[in-house]
């Protein structure tokens, strides 16, 4: 008998950012529509009025991904170049299990996309933390 793990879909908790609950979000609603995830937004931003009325108007964007933006613009605000360069810098995969490995590539490739971090340097900082990776990048540095 298979059995298959549920993933709670998490709600937006206290002290946490619109960031950090939007990939764990988007992770427990993986085998969900885009148009099914954007309307359960505000079912997850609860933790006062003024979050679900956002959250409700957030809904009506266009595509998820925009909608995700926007309350995260409008909950968290704007930070600074600094503050996502650092943010990427500082990123670590949880393991070097493949699928973490995979998972860390992509999230490292939005988060320079927000930062303006070049794809060069997006492929370096992968290389170095990806097993074998800085042989690849000394063997096909030019």
């Amino acid at each position: 008998m298979m059995t298959s793990a549920v993933t709670p879909i998490p709600h937006l908790a206290v002290g946490q950012t619109v960031k950090d609950w939007r990939r764990r979000y988007l992770a427990a609603t993986a085998t969900l529509t885009d148009e099914q995830k954007k309307a359960m937004i505000p079912a997850y931003v609860h933790r006062n009025n003024g979050e679900v009325l956002i959250a409700e108007s957030v809904c009506q964007k266009d595509t998820l991904v925009n909608a995700l933006n926007e309350l995260e613009r409008l909950i968290d605000g704007n930070p600074s170049i600094v503050t996502r360069v650092n943010e990427f810098w500082s990123l670590k995969p949880d393991s070097k299990s493949y699928n973490d490995v995979v998972s860390y590539f992509f999230l490292l490739k939005s988060e320079a996309e927000c930062a303006g971090v070049s794809r060069d340097m997006m492929l370096i900082k992968f290389l170095y933390v990806m097993p074998g990776g800085e042989k690849i990048y000394e063997n096909k540095r030019d």
